[in-house]
């Protein structure tokens, strides 16, 4: 009978499957995101989020578990200082959630489902990215905030300290600031731009209302057609079933004629 495990084999050997999730794991804590596929992301997560945990009990006085960590960073100089001065700092405040899965575009030629593992409240924190985006957004426009804009903002600044708010809004400055160089500009600084983007706008939104029209009318056509069909089979089951009774009928007829005929016949 098989064993059922808590963990996925990713169809490696034991040996092999830990020096995959070790691998990852150093290169997580060097470059604080890493792009794989989706099942060994999730495996790497929870290795990382134990490798967290042990910078933090270094901080509070045991040895032993950063020598557990470099121990498994395979006695790495750089990873572990990294861990005992900058991650291990980043999380003191936080009871857990270290790390972020994301889905990400499945690879090209087997289609196998990807991600991106990434440390949260970092360099590369994608949910402080795109929130500052979006502030940025609704700041060129003069758009209310959401409350899931709202959420977003005090989720990605709940750890980051007193600077958190202050490193949001020069992030969603240098978005604000990439907007203007590509072309999208404030209604009241441009409103000519604002309107030619206003009017291409309403331009493909006039192109999808067609070809939906003619989707829907051939739609329409298709279920007509098959309307017609199906009535059309319907008069042919019962034209067959009236001439199979007409059938019937004259069978029935021709046997009691030869009945009456042989009874003559006998008389």
């Amino acid at each position: 009978m098989p064993i059922k495990r808590n963990m996925r084999g990713l169809h490696r050997t034991s040996s092999h499957r830990n020096a995959m999730l070790r691998n990852m794991v150093v290169s997580l804590v060097m470059h604080e995101s890493i792009h794989t596929t989706w099942h060994k992301a999730k495996e790497a997560q929870s290795v990382a989020d134990k490798i967290i945990t042990m910078g933090k009990q270094y901080l509070e006085g045991d040895k032993n578990a950063l020598t557990k960590a470099r121990g498994y960073f395979y006695n790495q100089n750089e990873p572990t200082n990294k861990l005992a001065t900058v991650l291990a700092q980043r999380y003191k405040e936080r009871p857990g959630g270290y790390t972020r899965v994301l889905r990400a575009d499945p690879r090209h030629g087997d289609k196998a489902p990807m991600a991106v593992l990434e440390f949260v409240d970092g360099a590369r924190d994608t949910r402080f990215a795109m929130t500052a985006r979006t502030l940025a957004h609704d700041e060129m426009y003069e758009k209310l905030q959401t409350p899931i804009t709202l959420k977003n903002i005090a989720k990605v600044t709940r750890y980051r300290g007193e600077t958190g708010t202050a490193e949001l809004r020069d992030f969603a400055q240098k978005f604000k600031a990439a907007f203007q160089r590509r072309g999208f500009h404030a209604p009241e600084q441009a409103p000519k731009e604002m309107e030619k983007h206003m009017k291409i706008k309403d331009e493909k939104m006039e192109e999808m209302n067609k070809e939906r029209r003619i989707r829907e009318t051939w739609m329409e056509e298709k279920e007509a057609l098959k309307l017609l069909k199906e009535e059309k089979k319907r008069e042919e089951l019962q034209r067959r079933k009236a001439l199979k009774a007409q059938a019937t009928e004259n069978l029935l007829r021709n046997q009691e004629r030869k009945k009456g005929k042989a009874k003559k016949t006998e008389a």
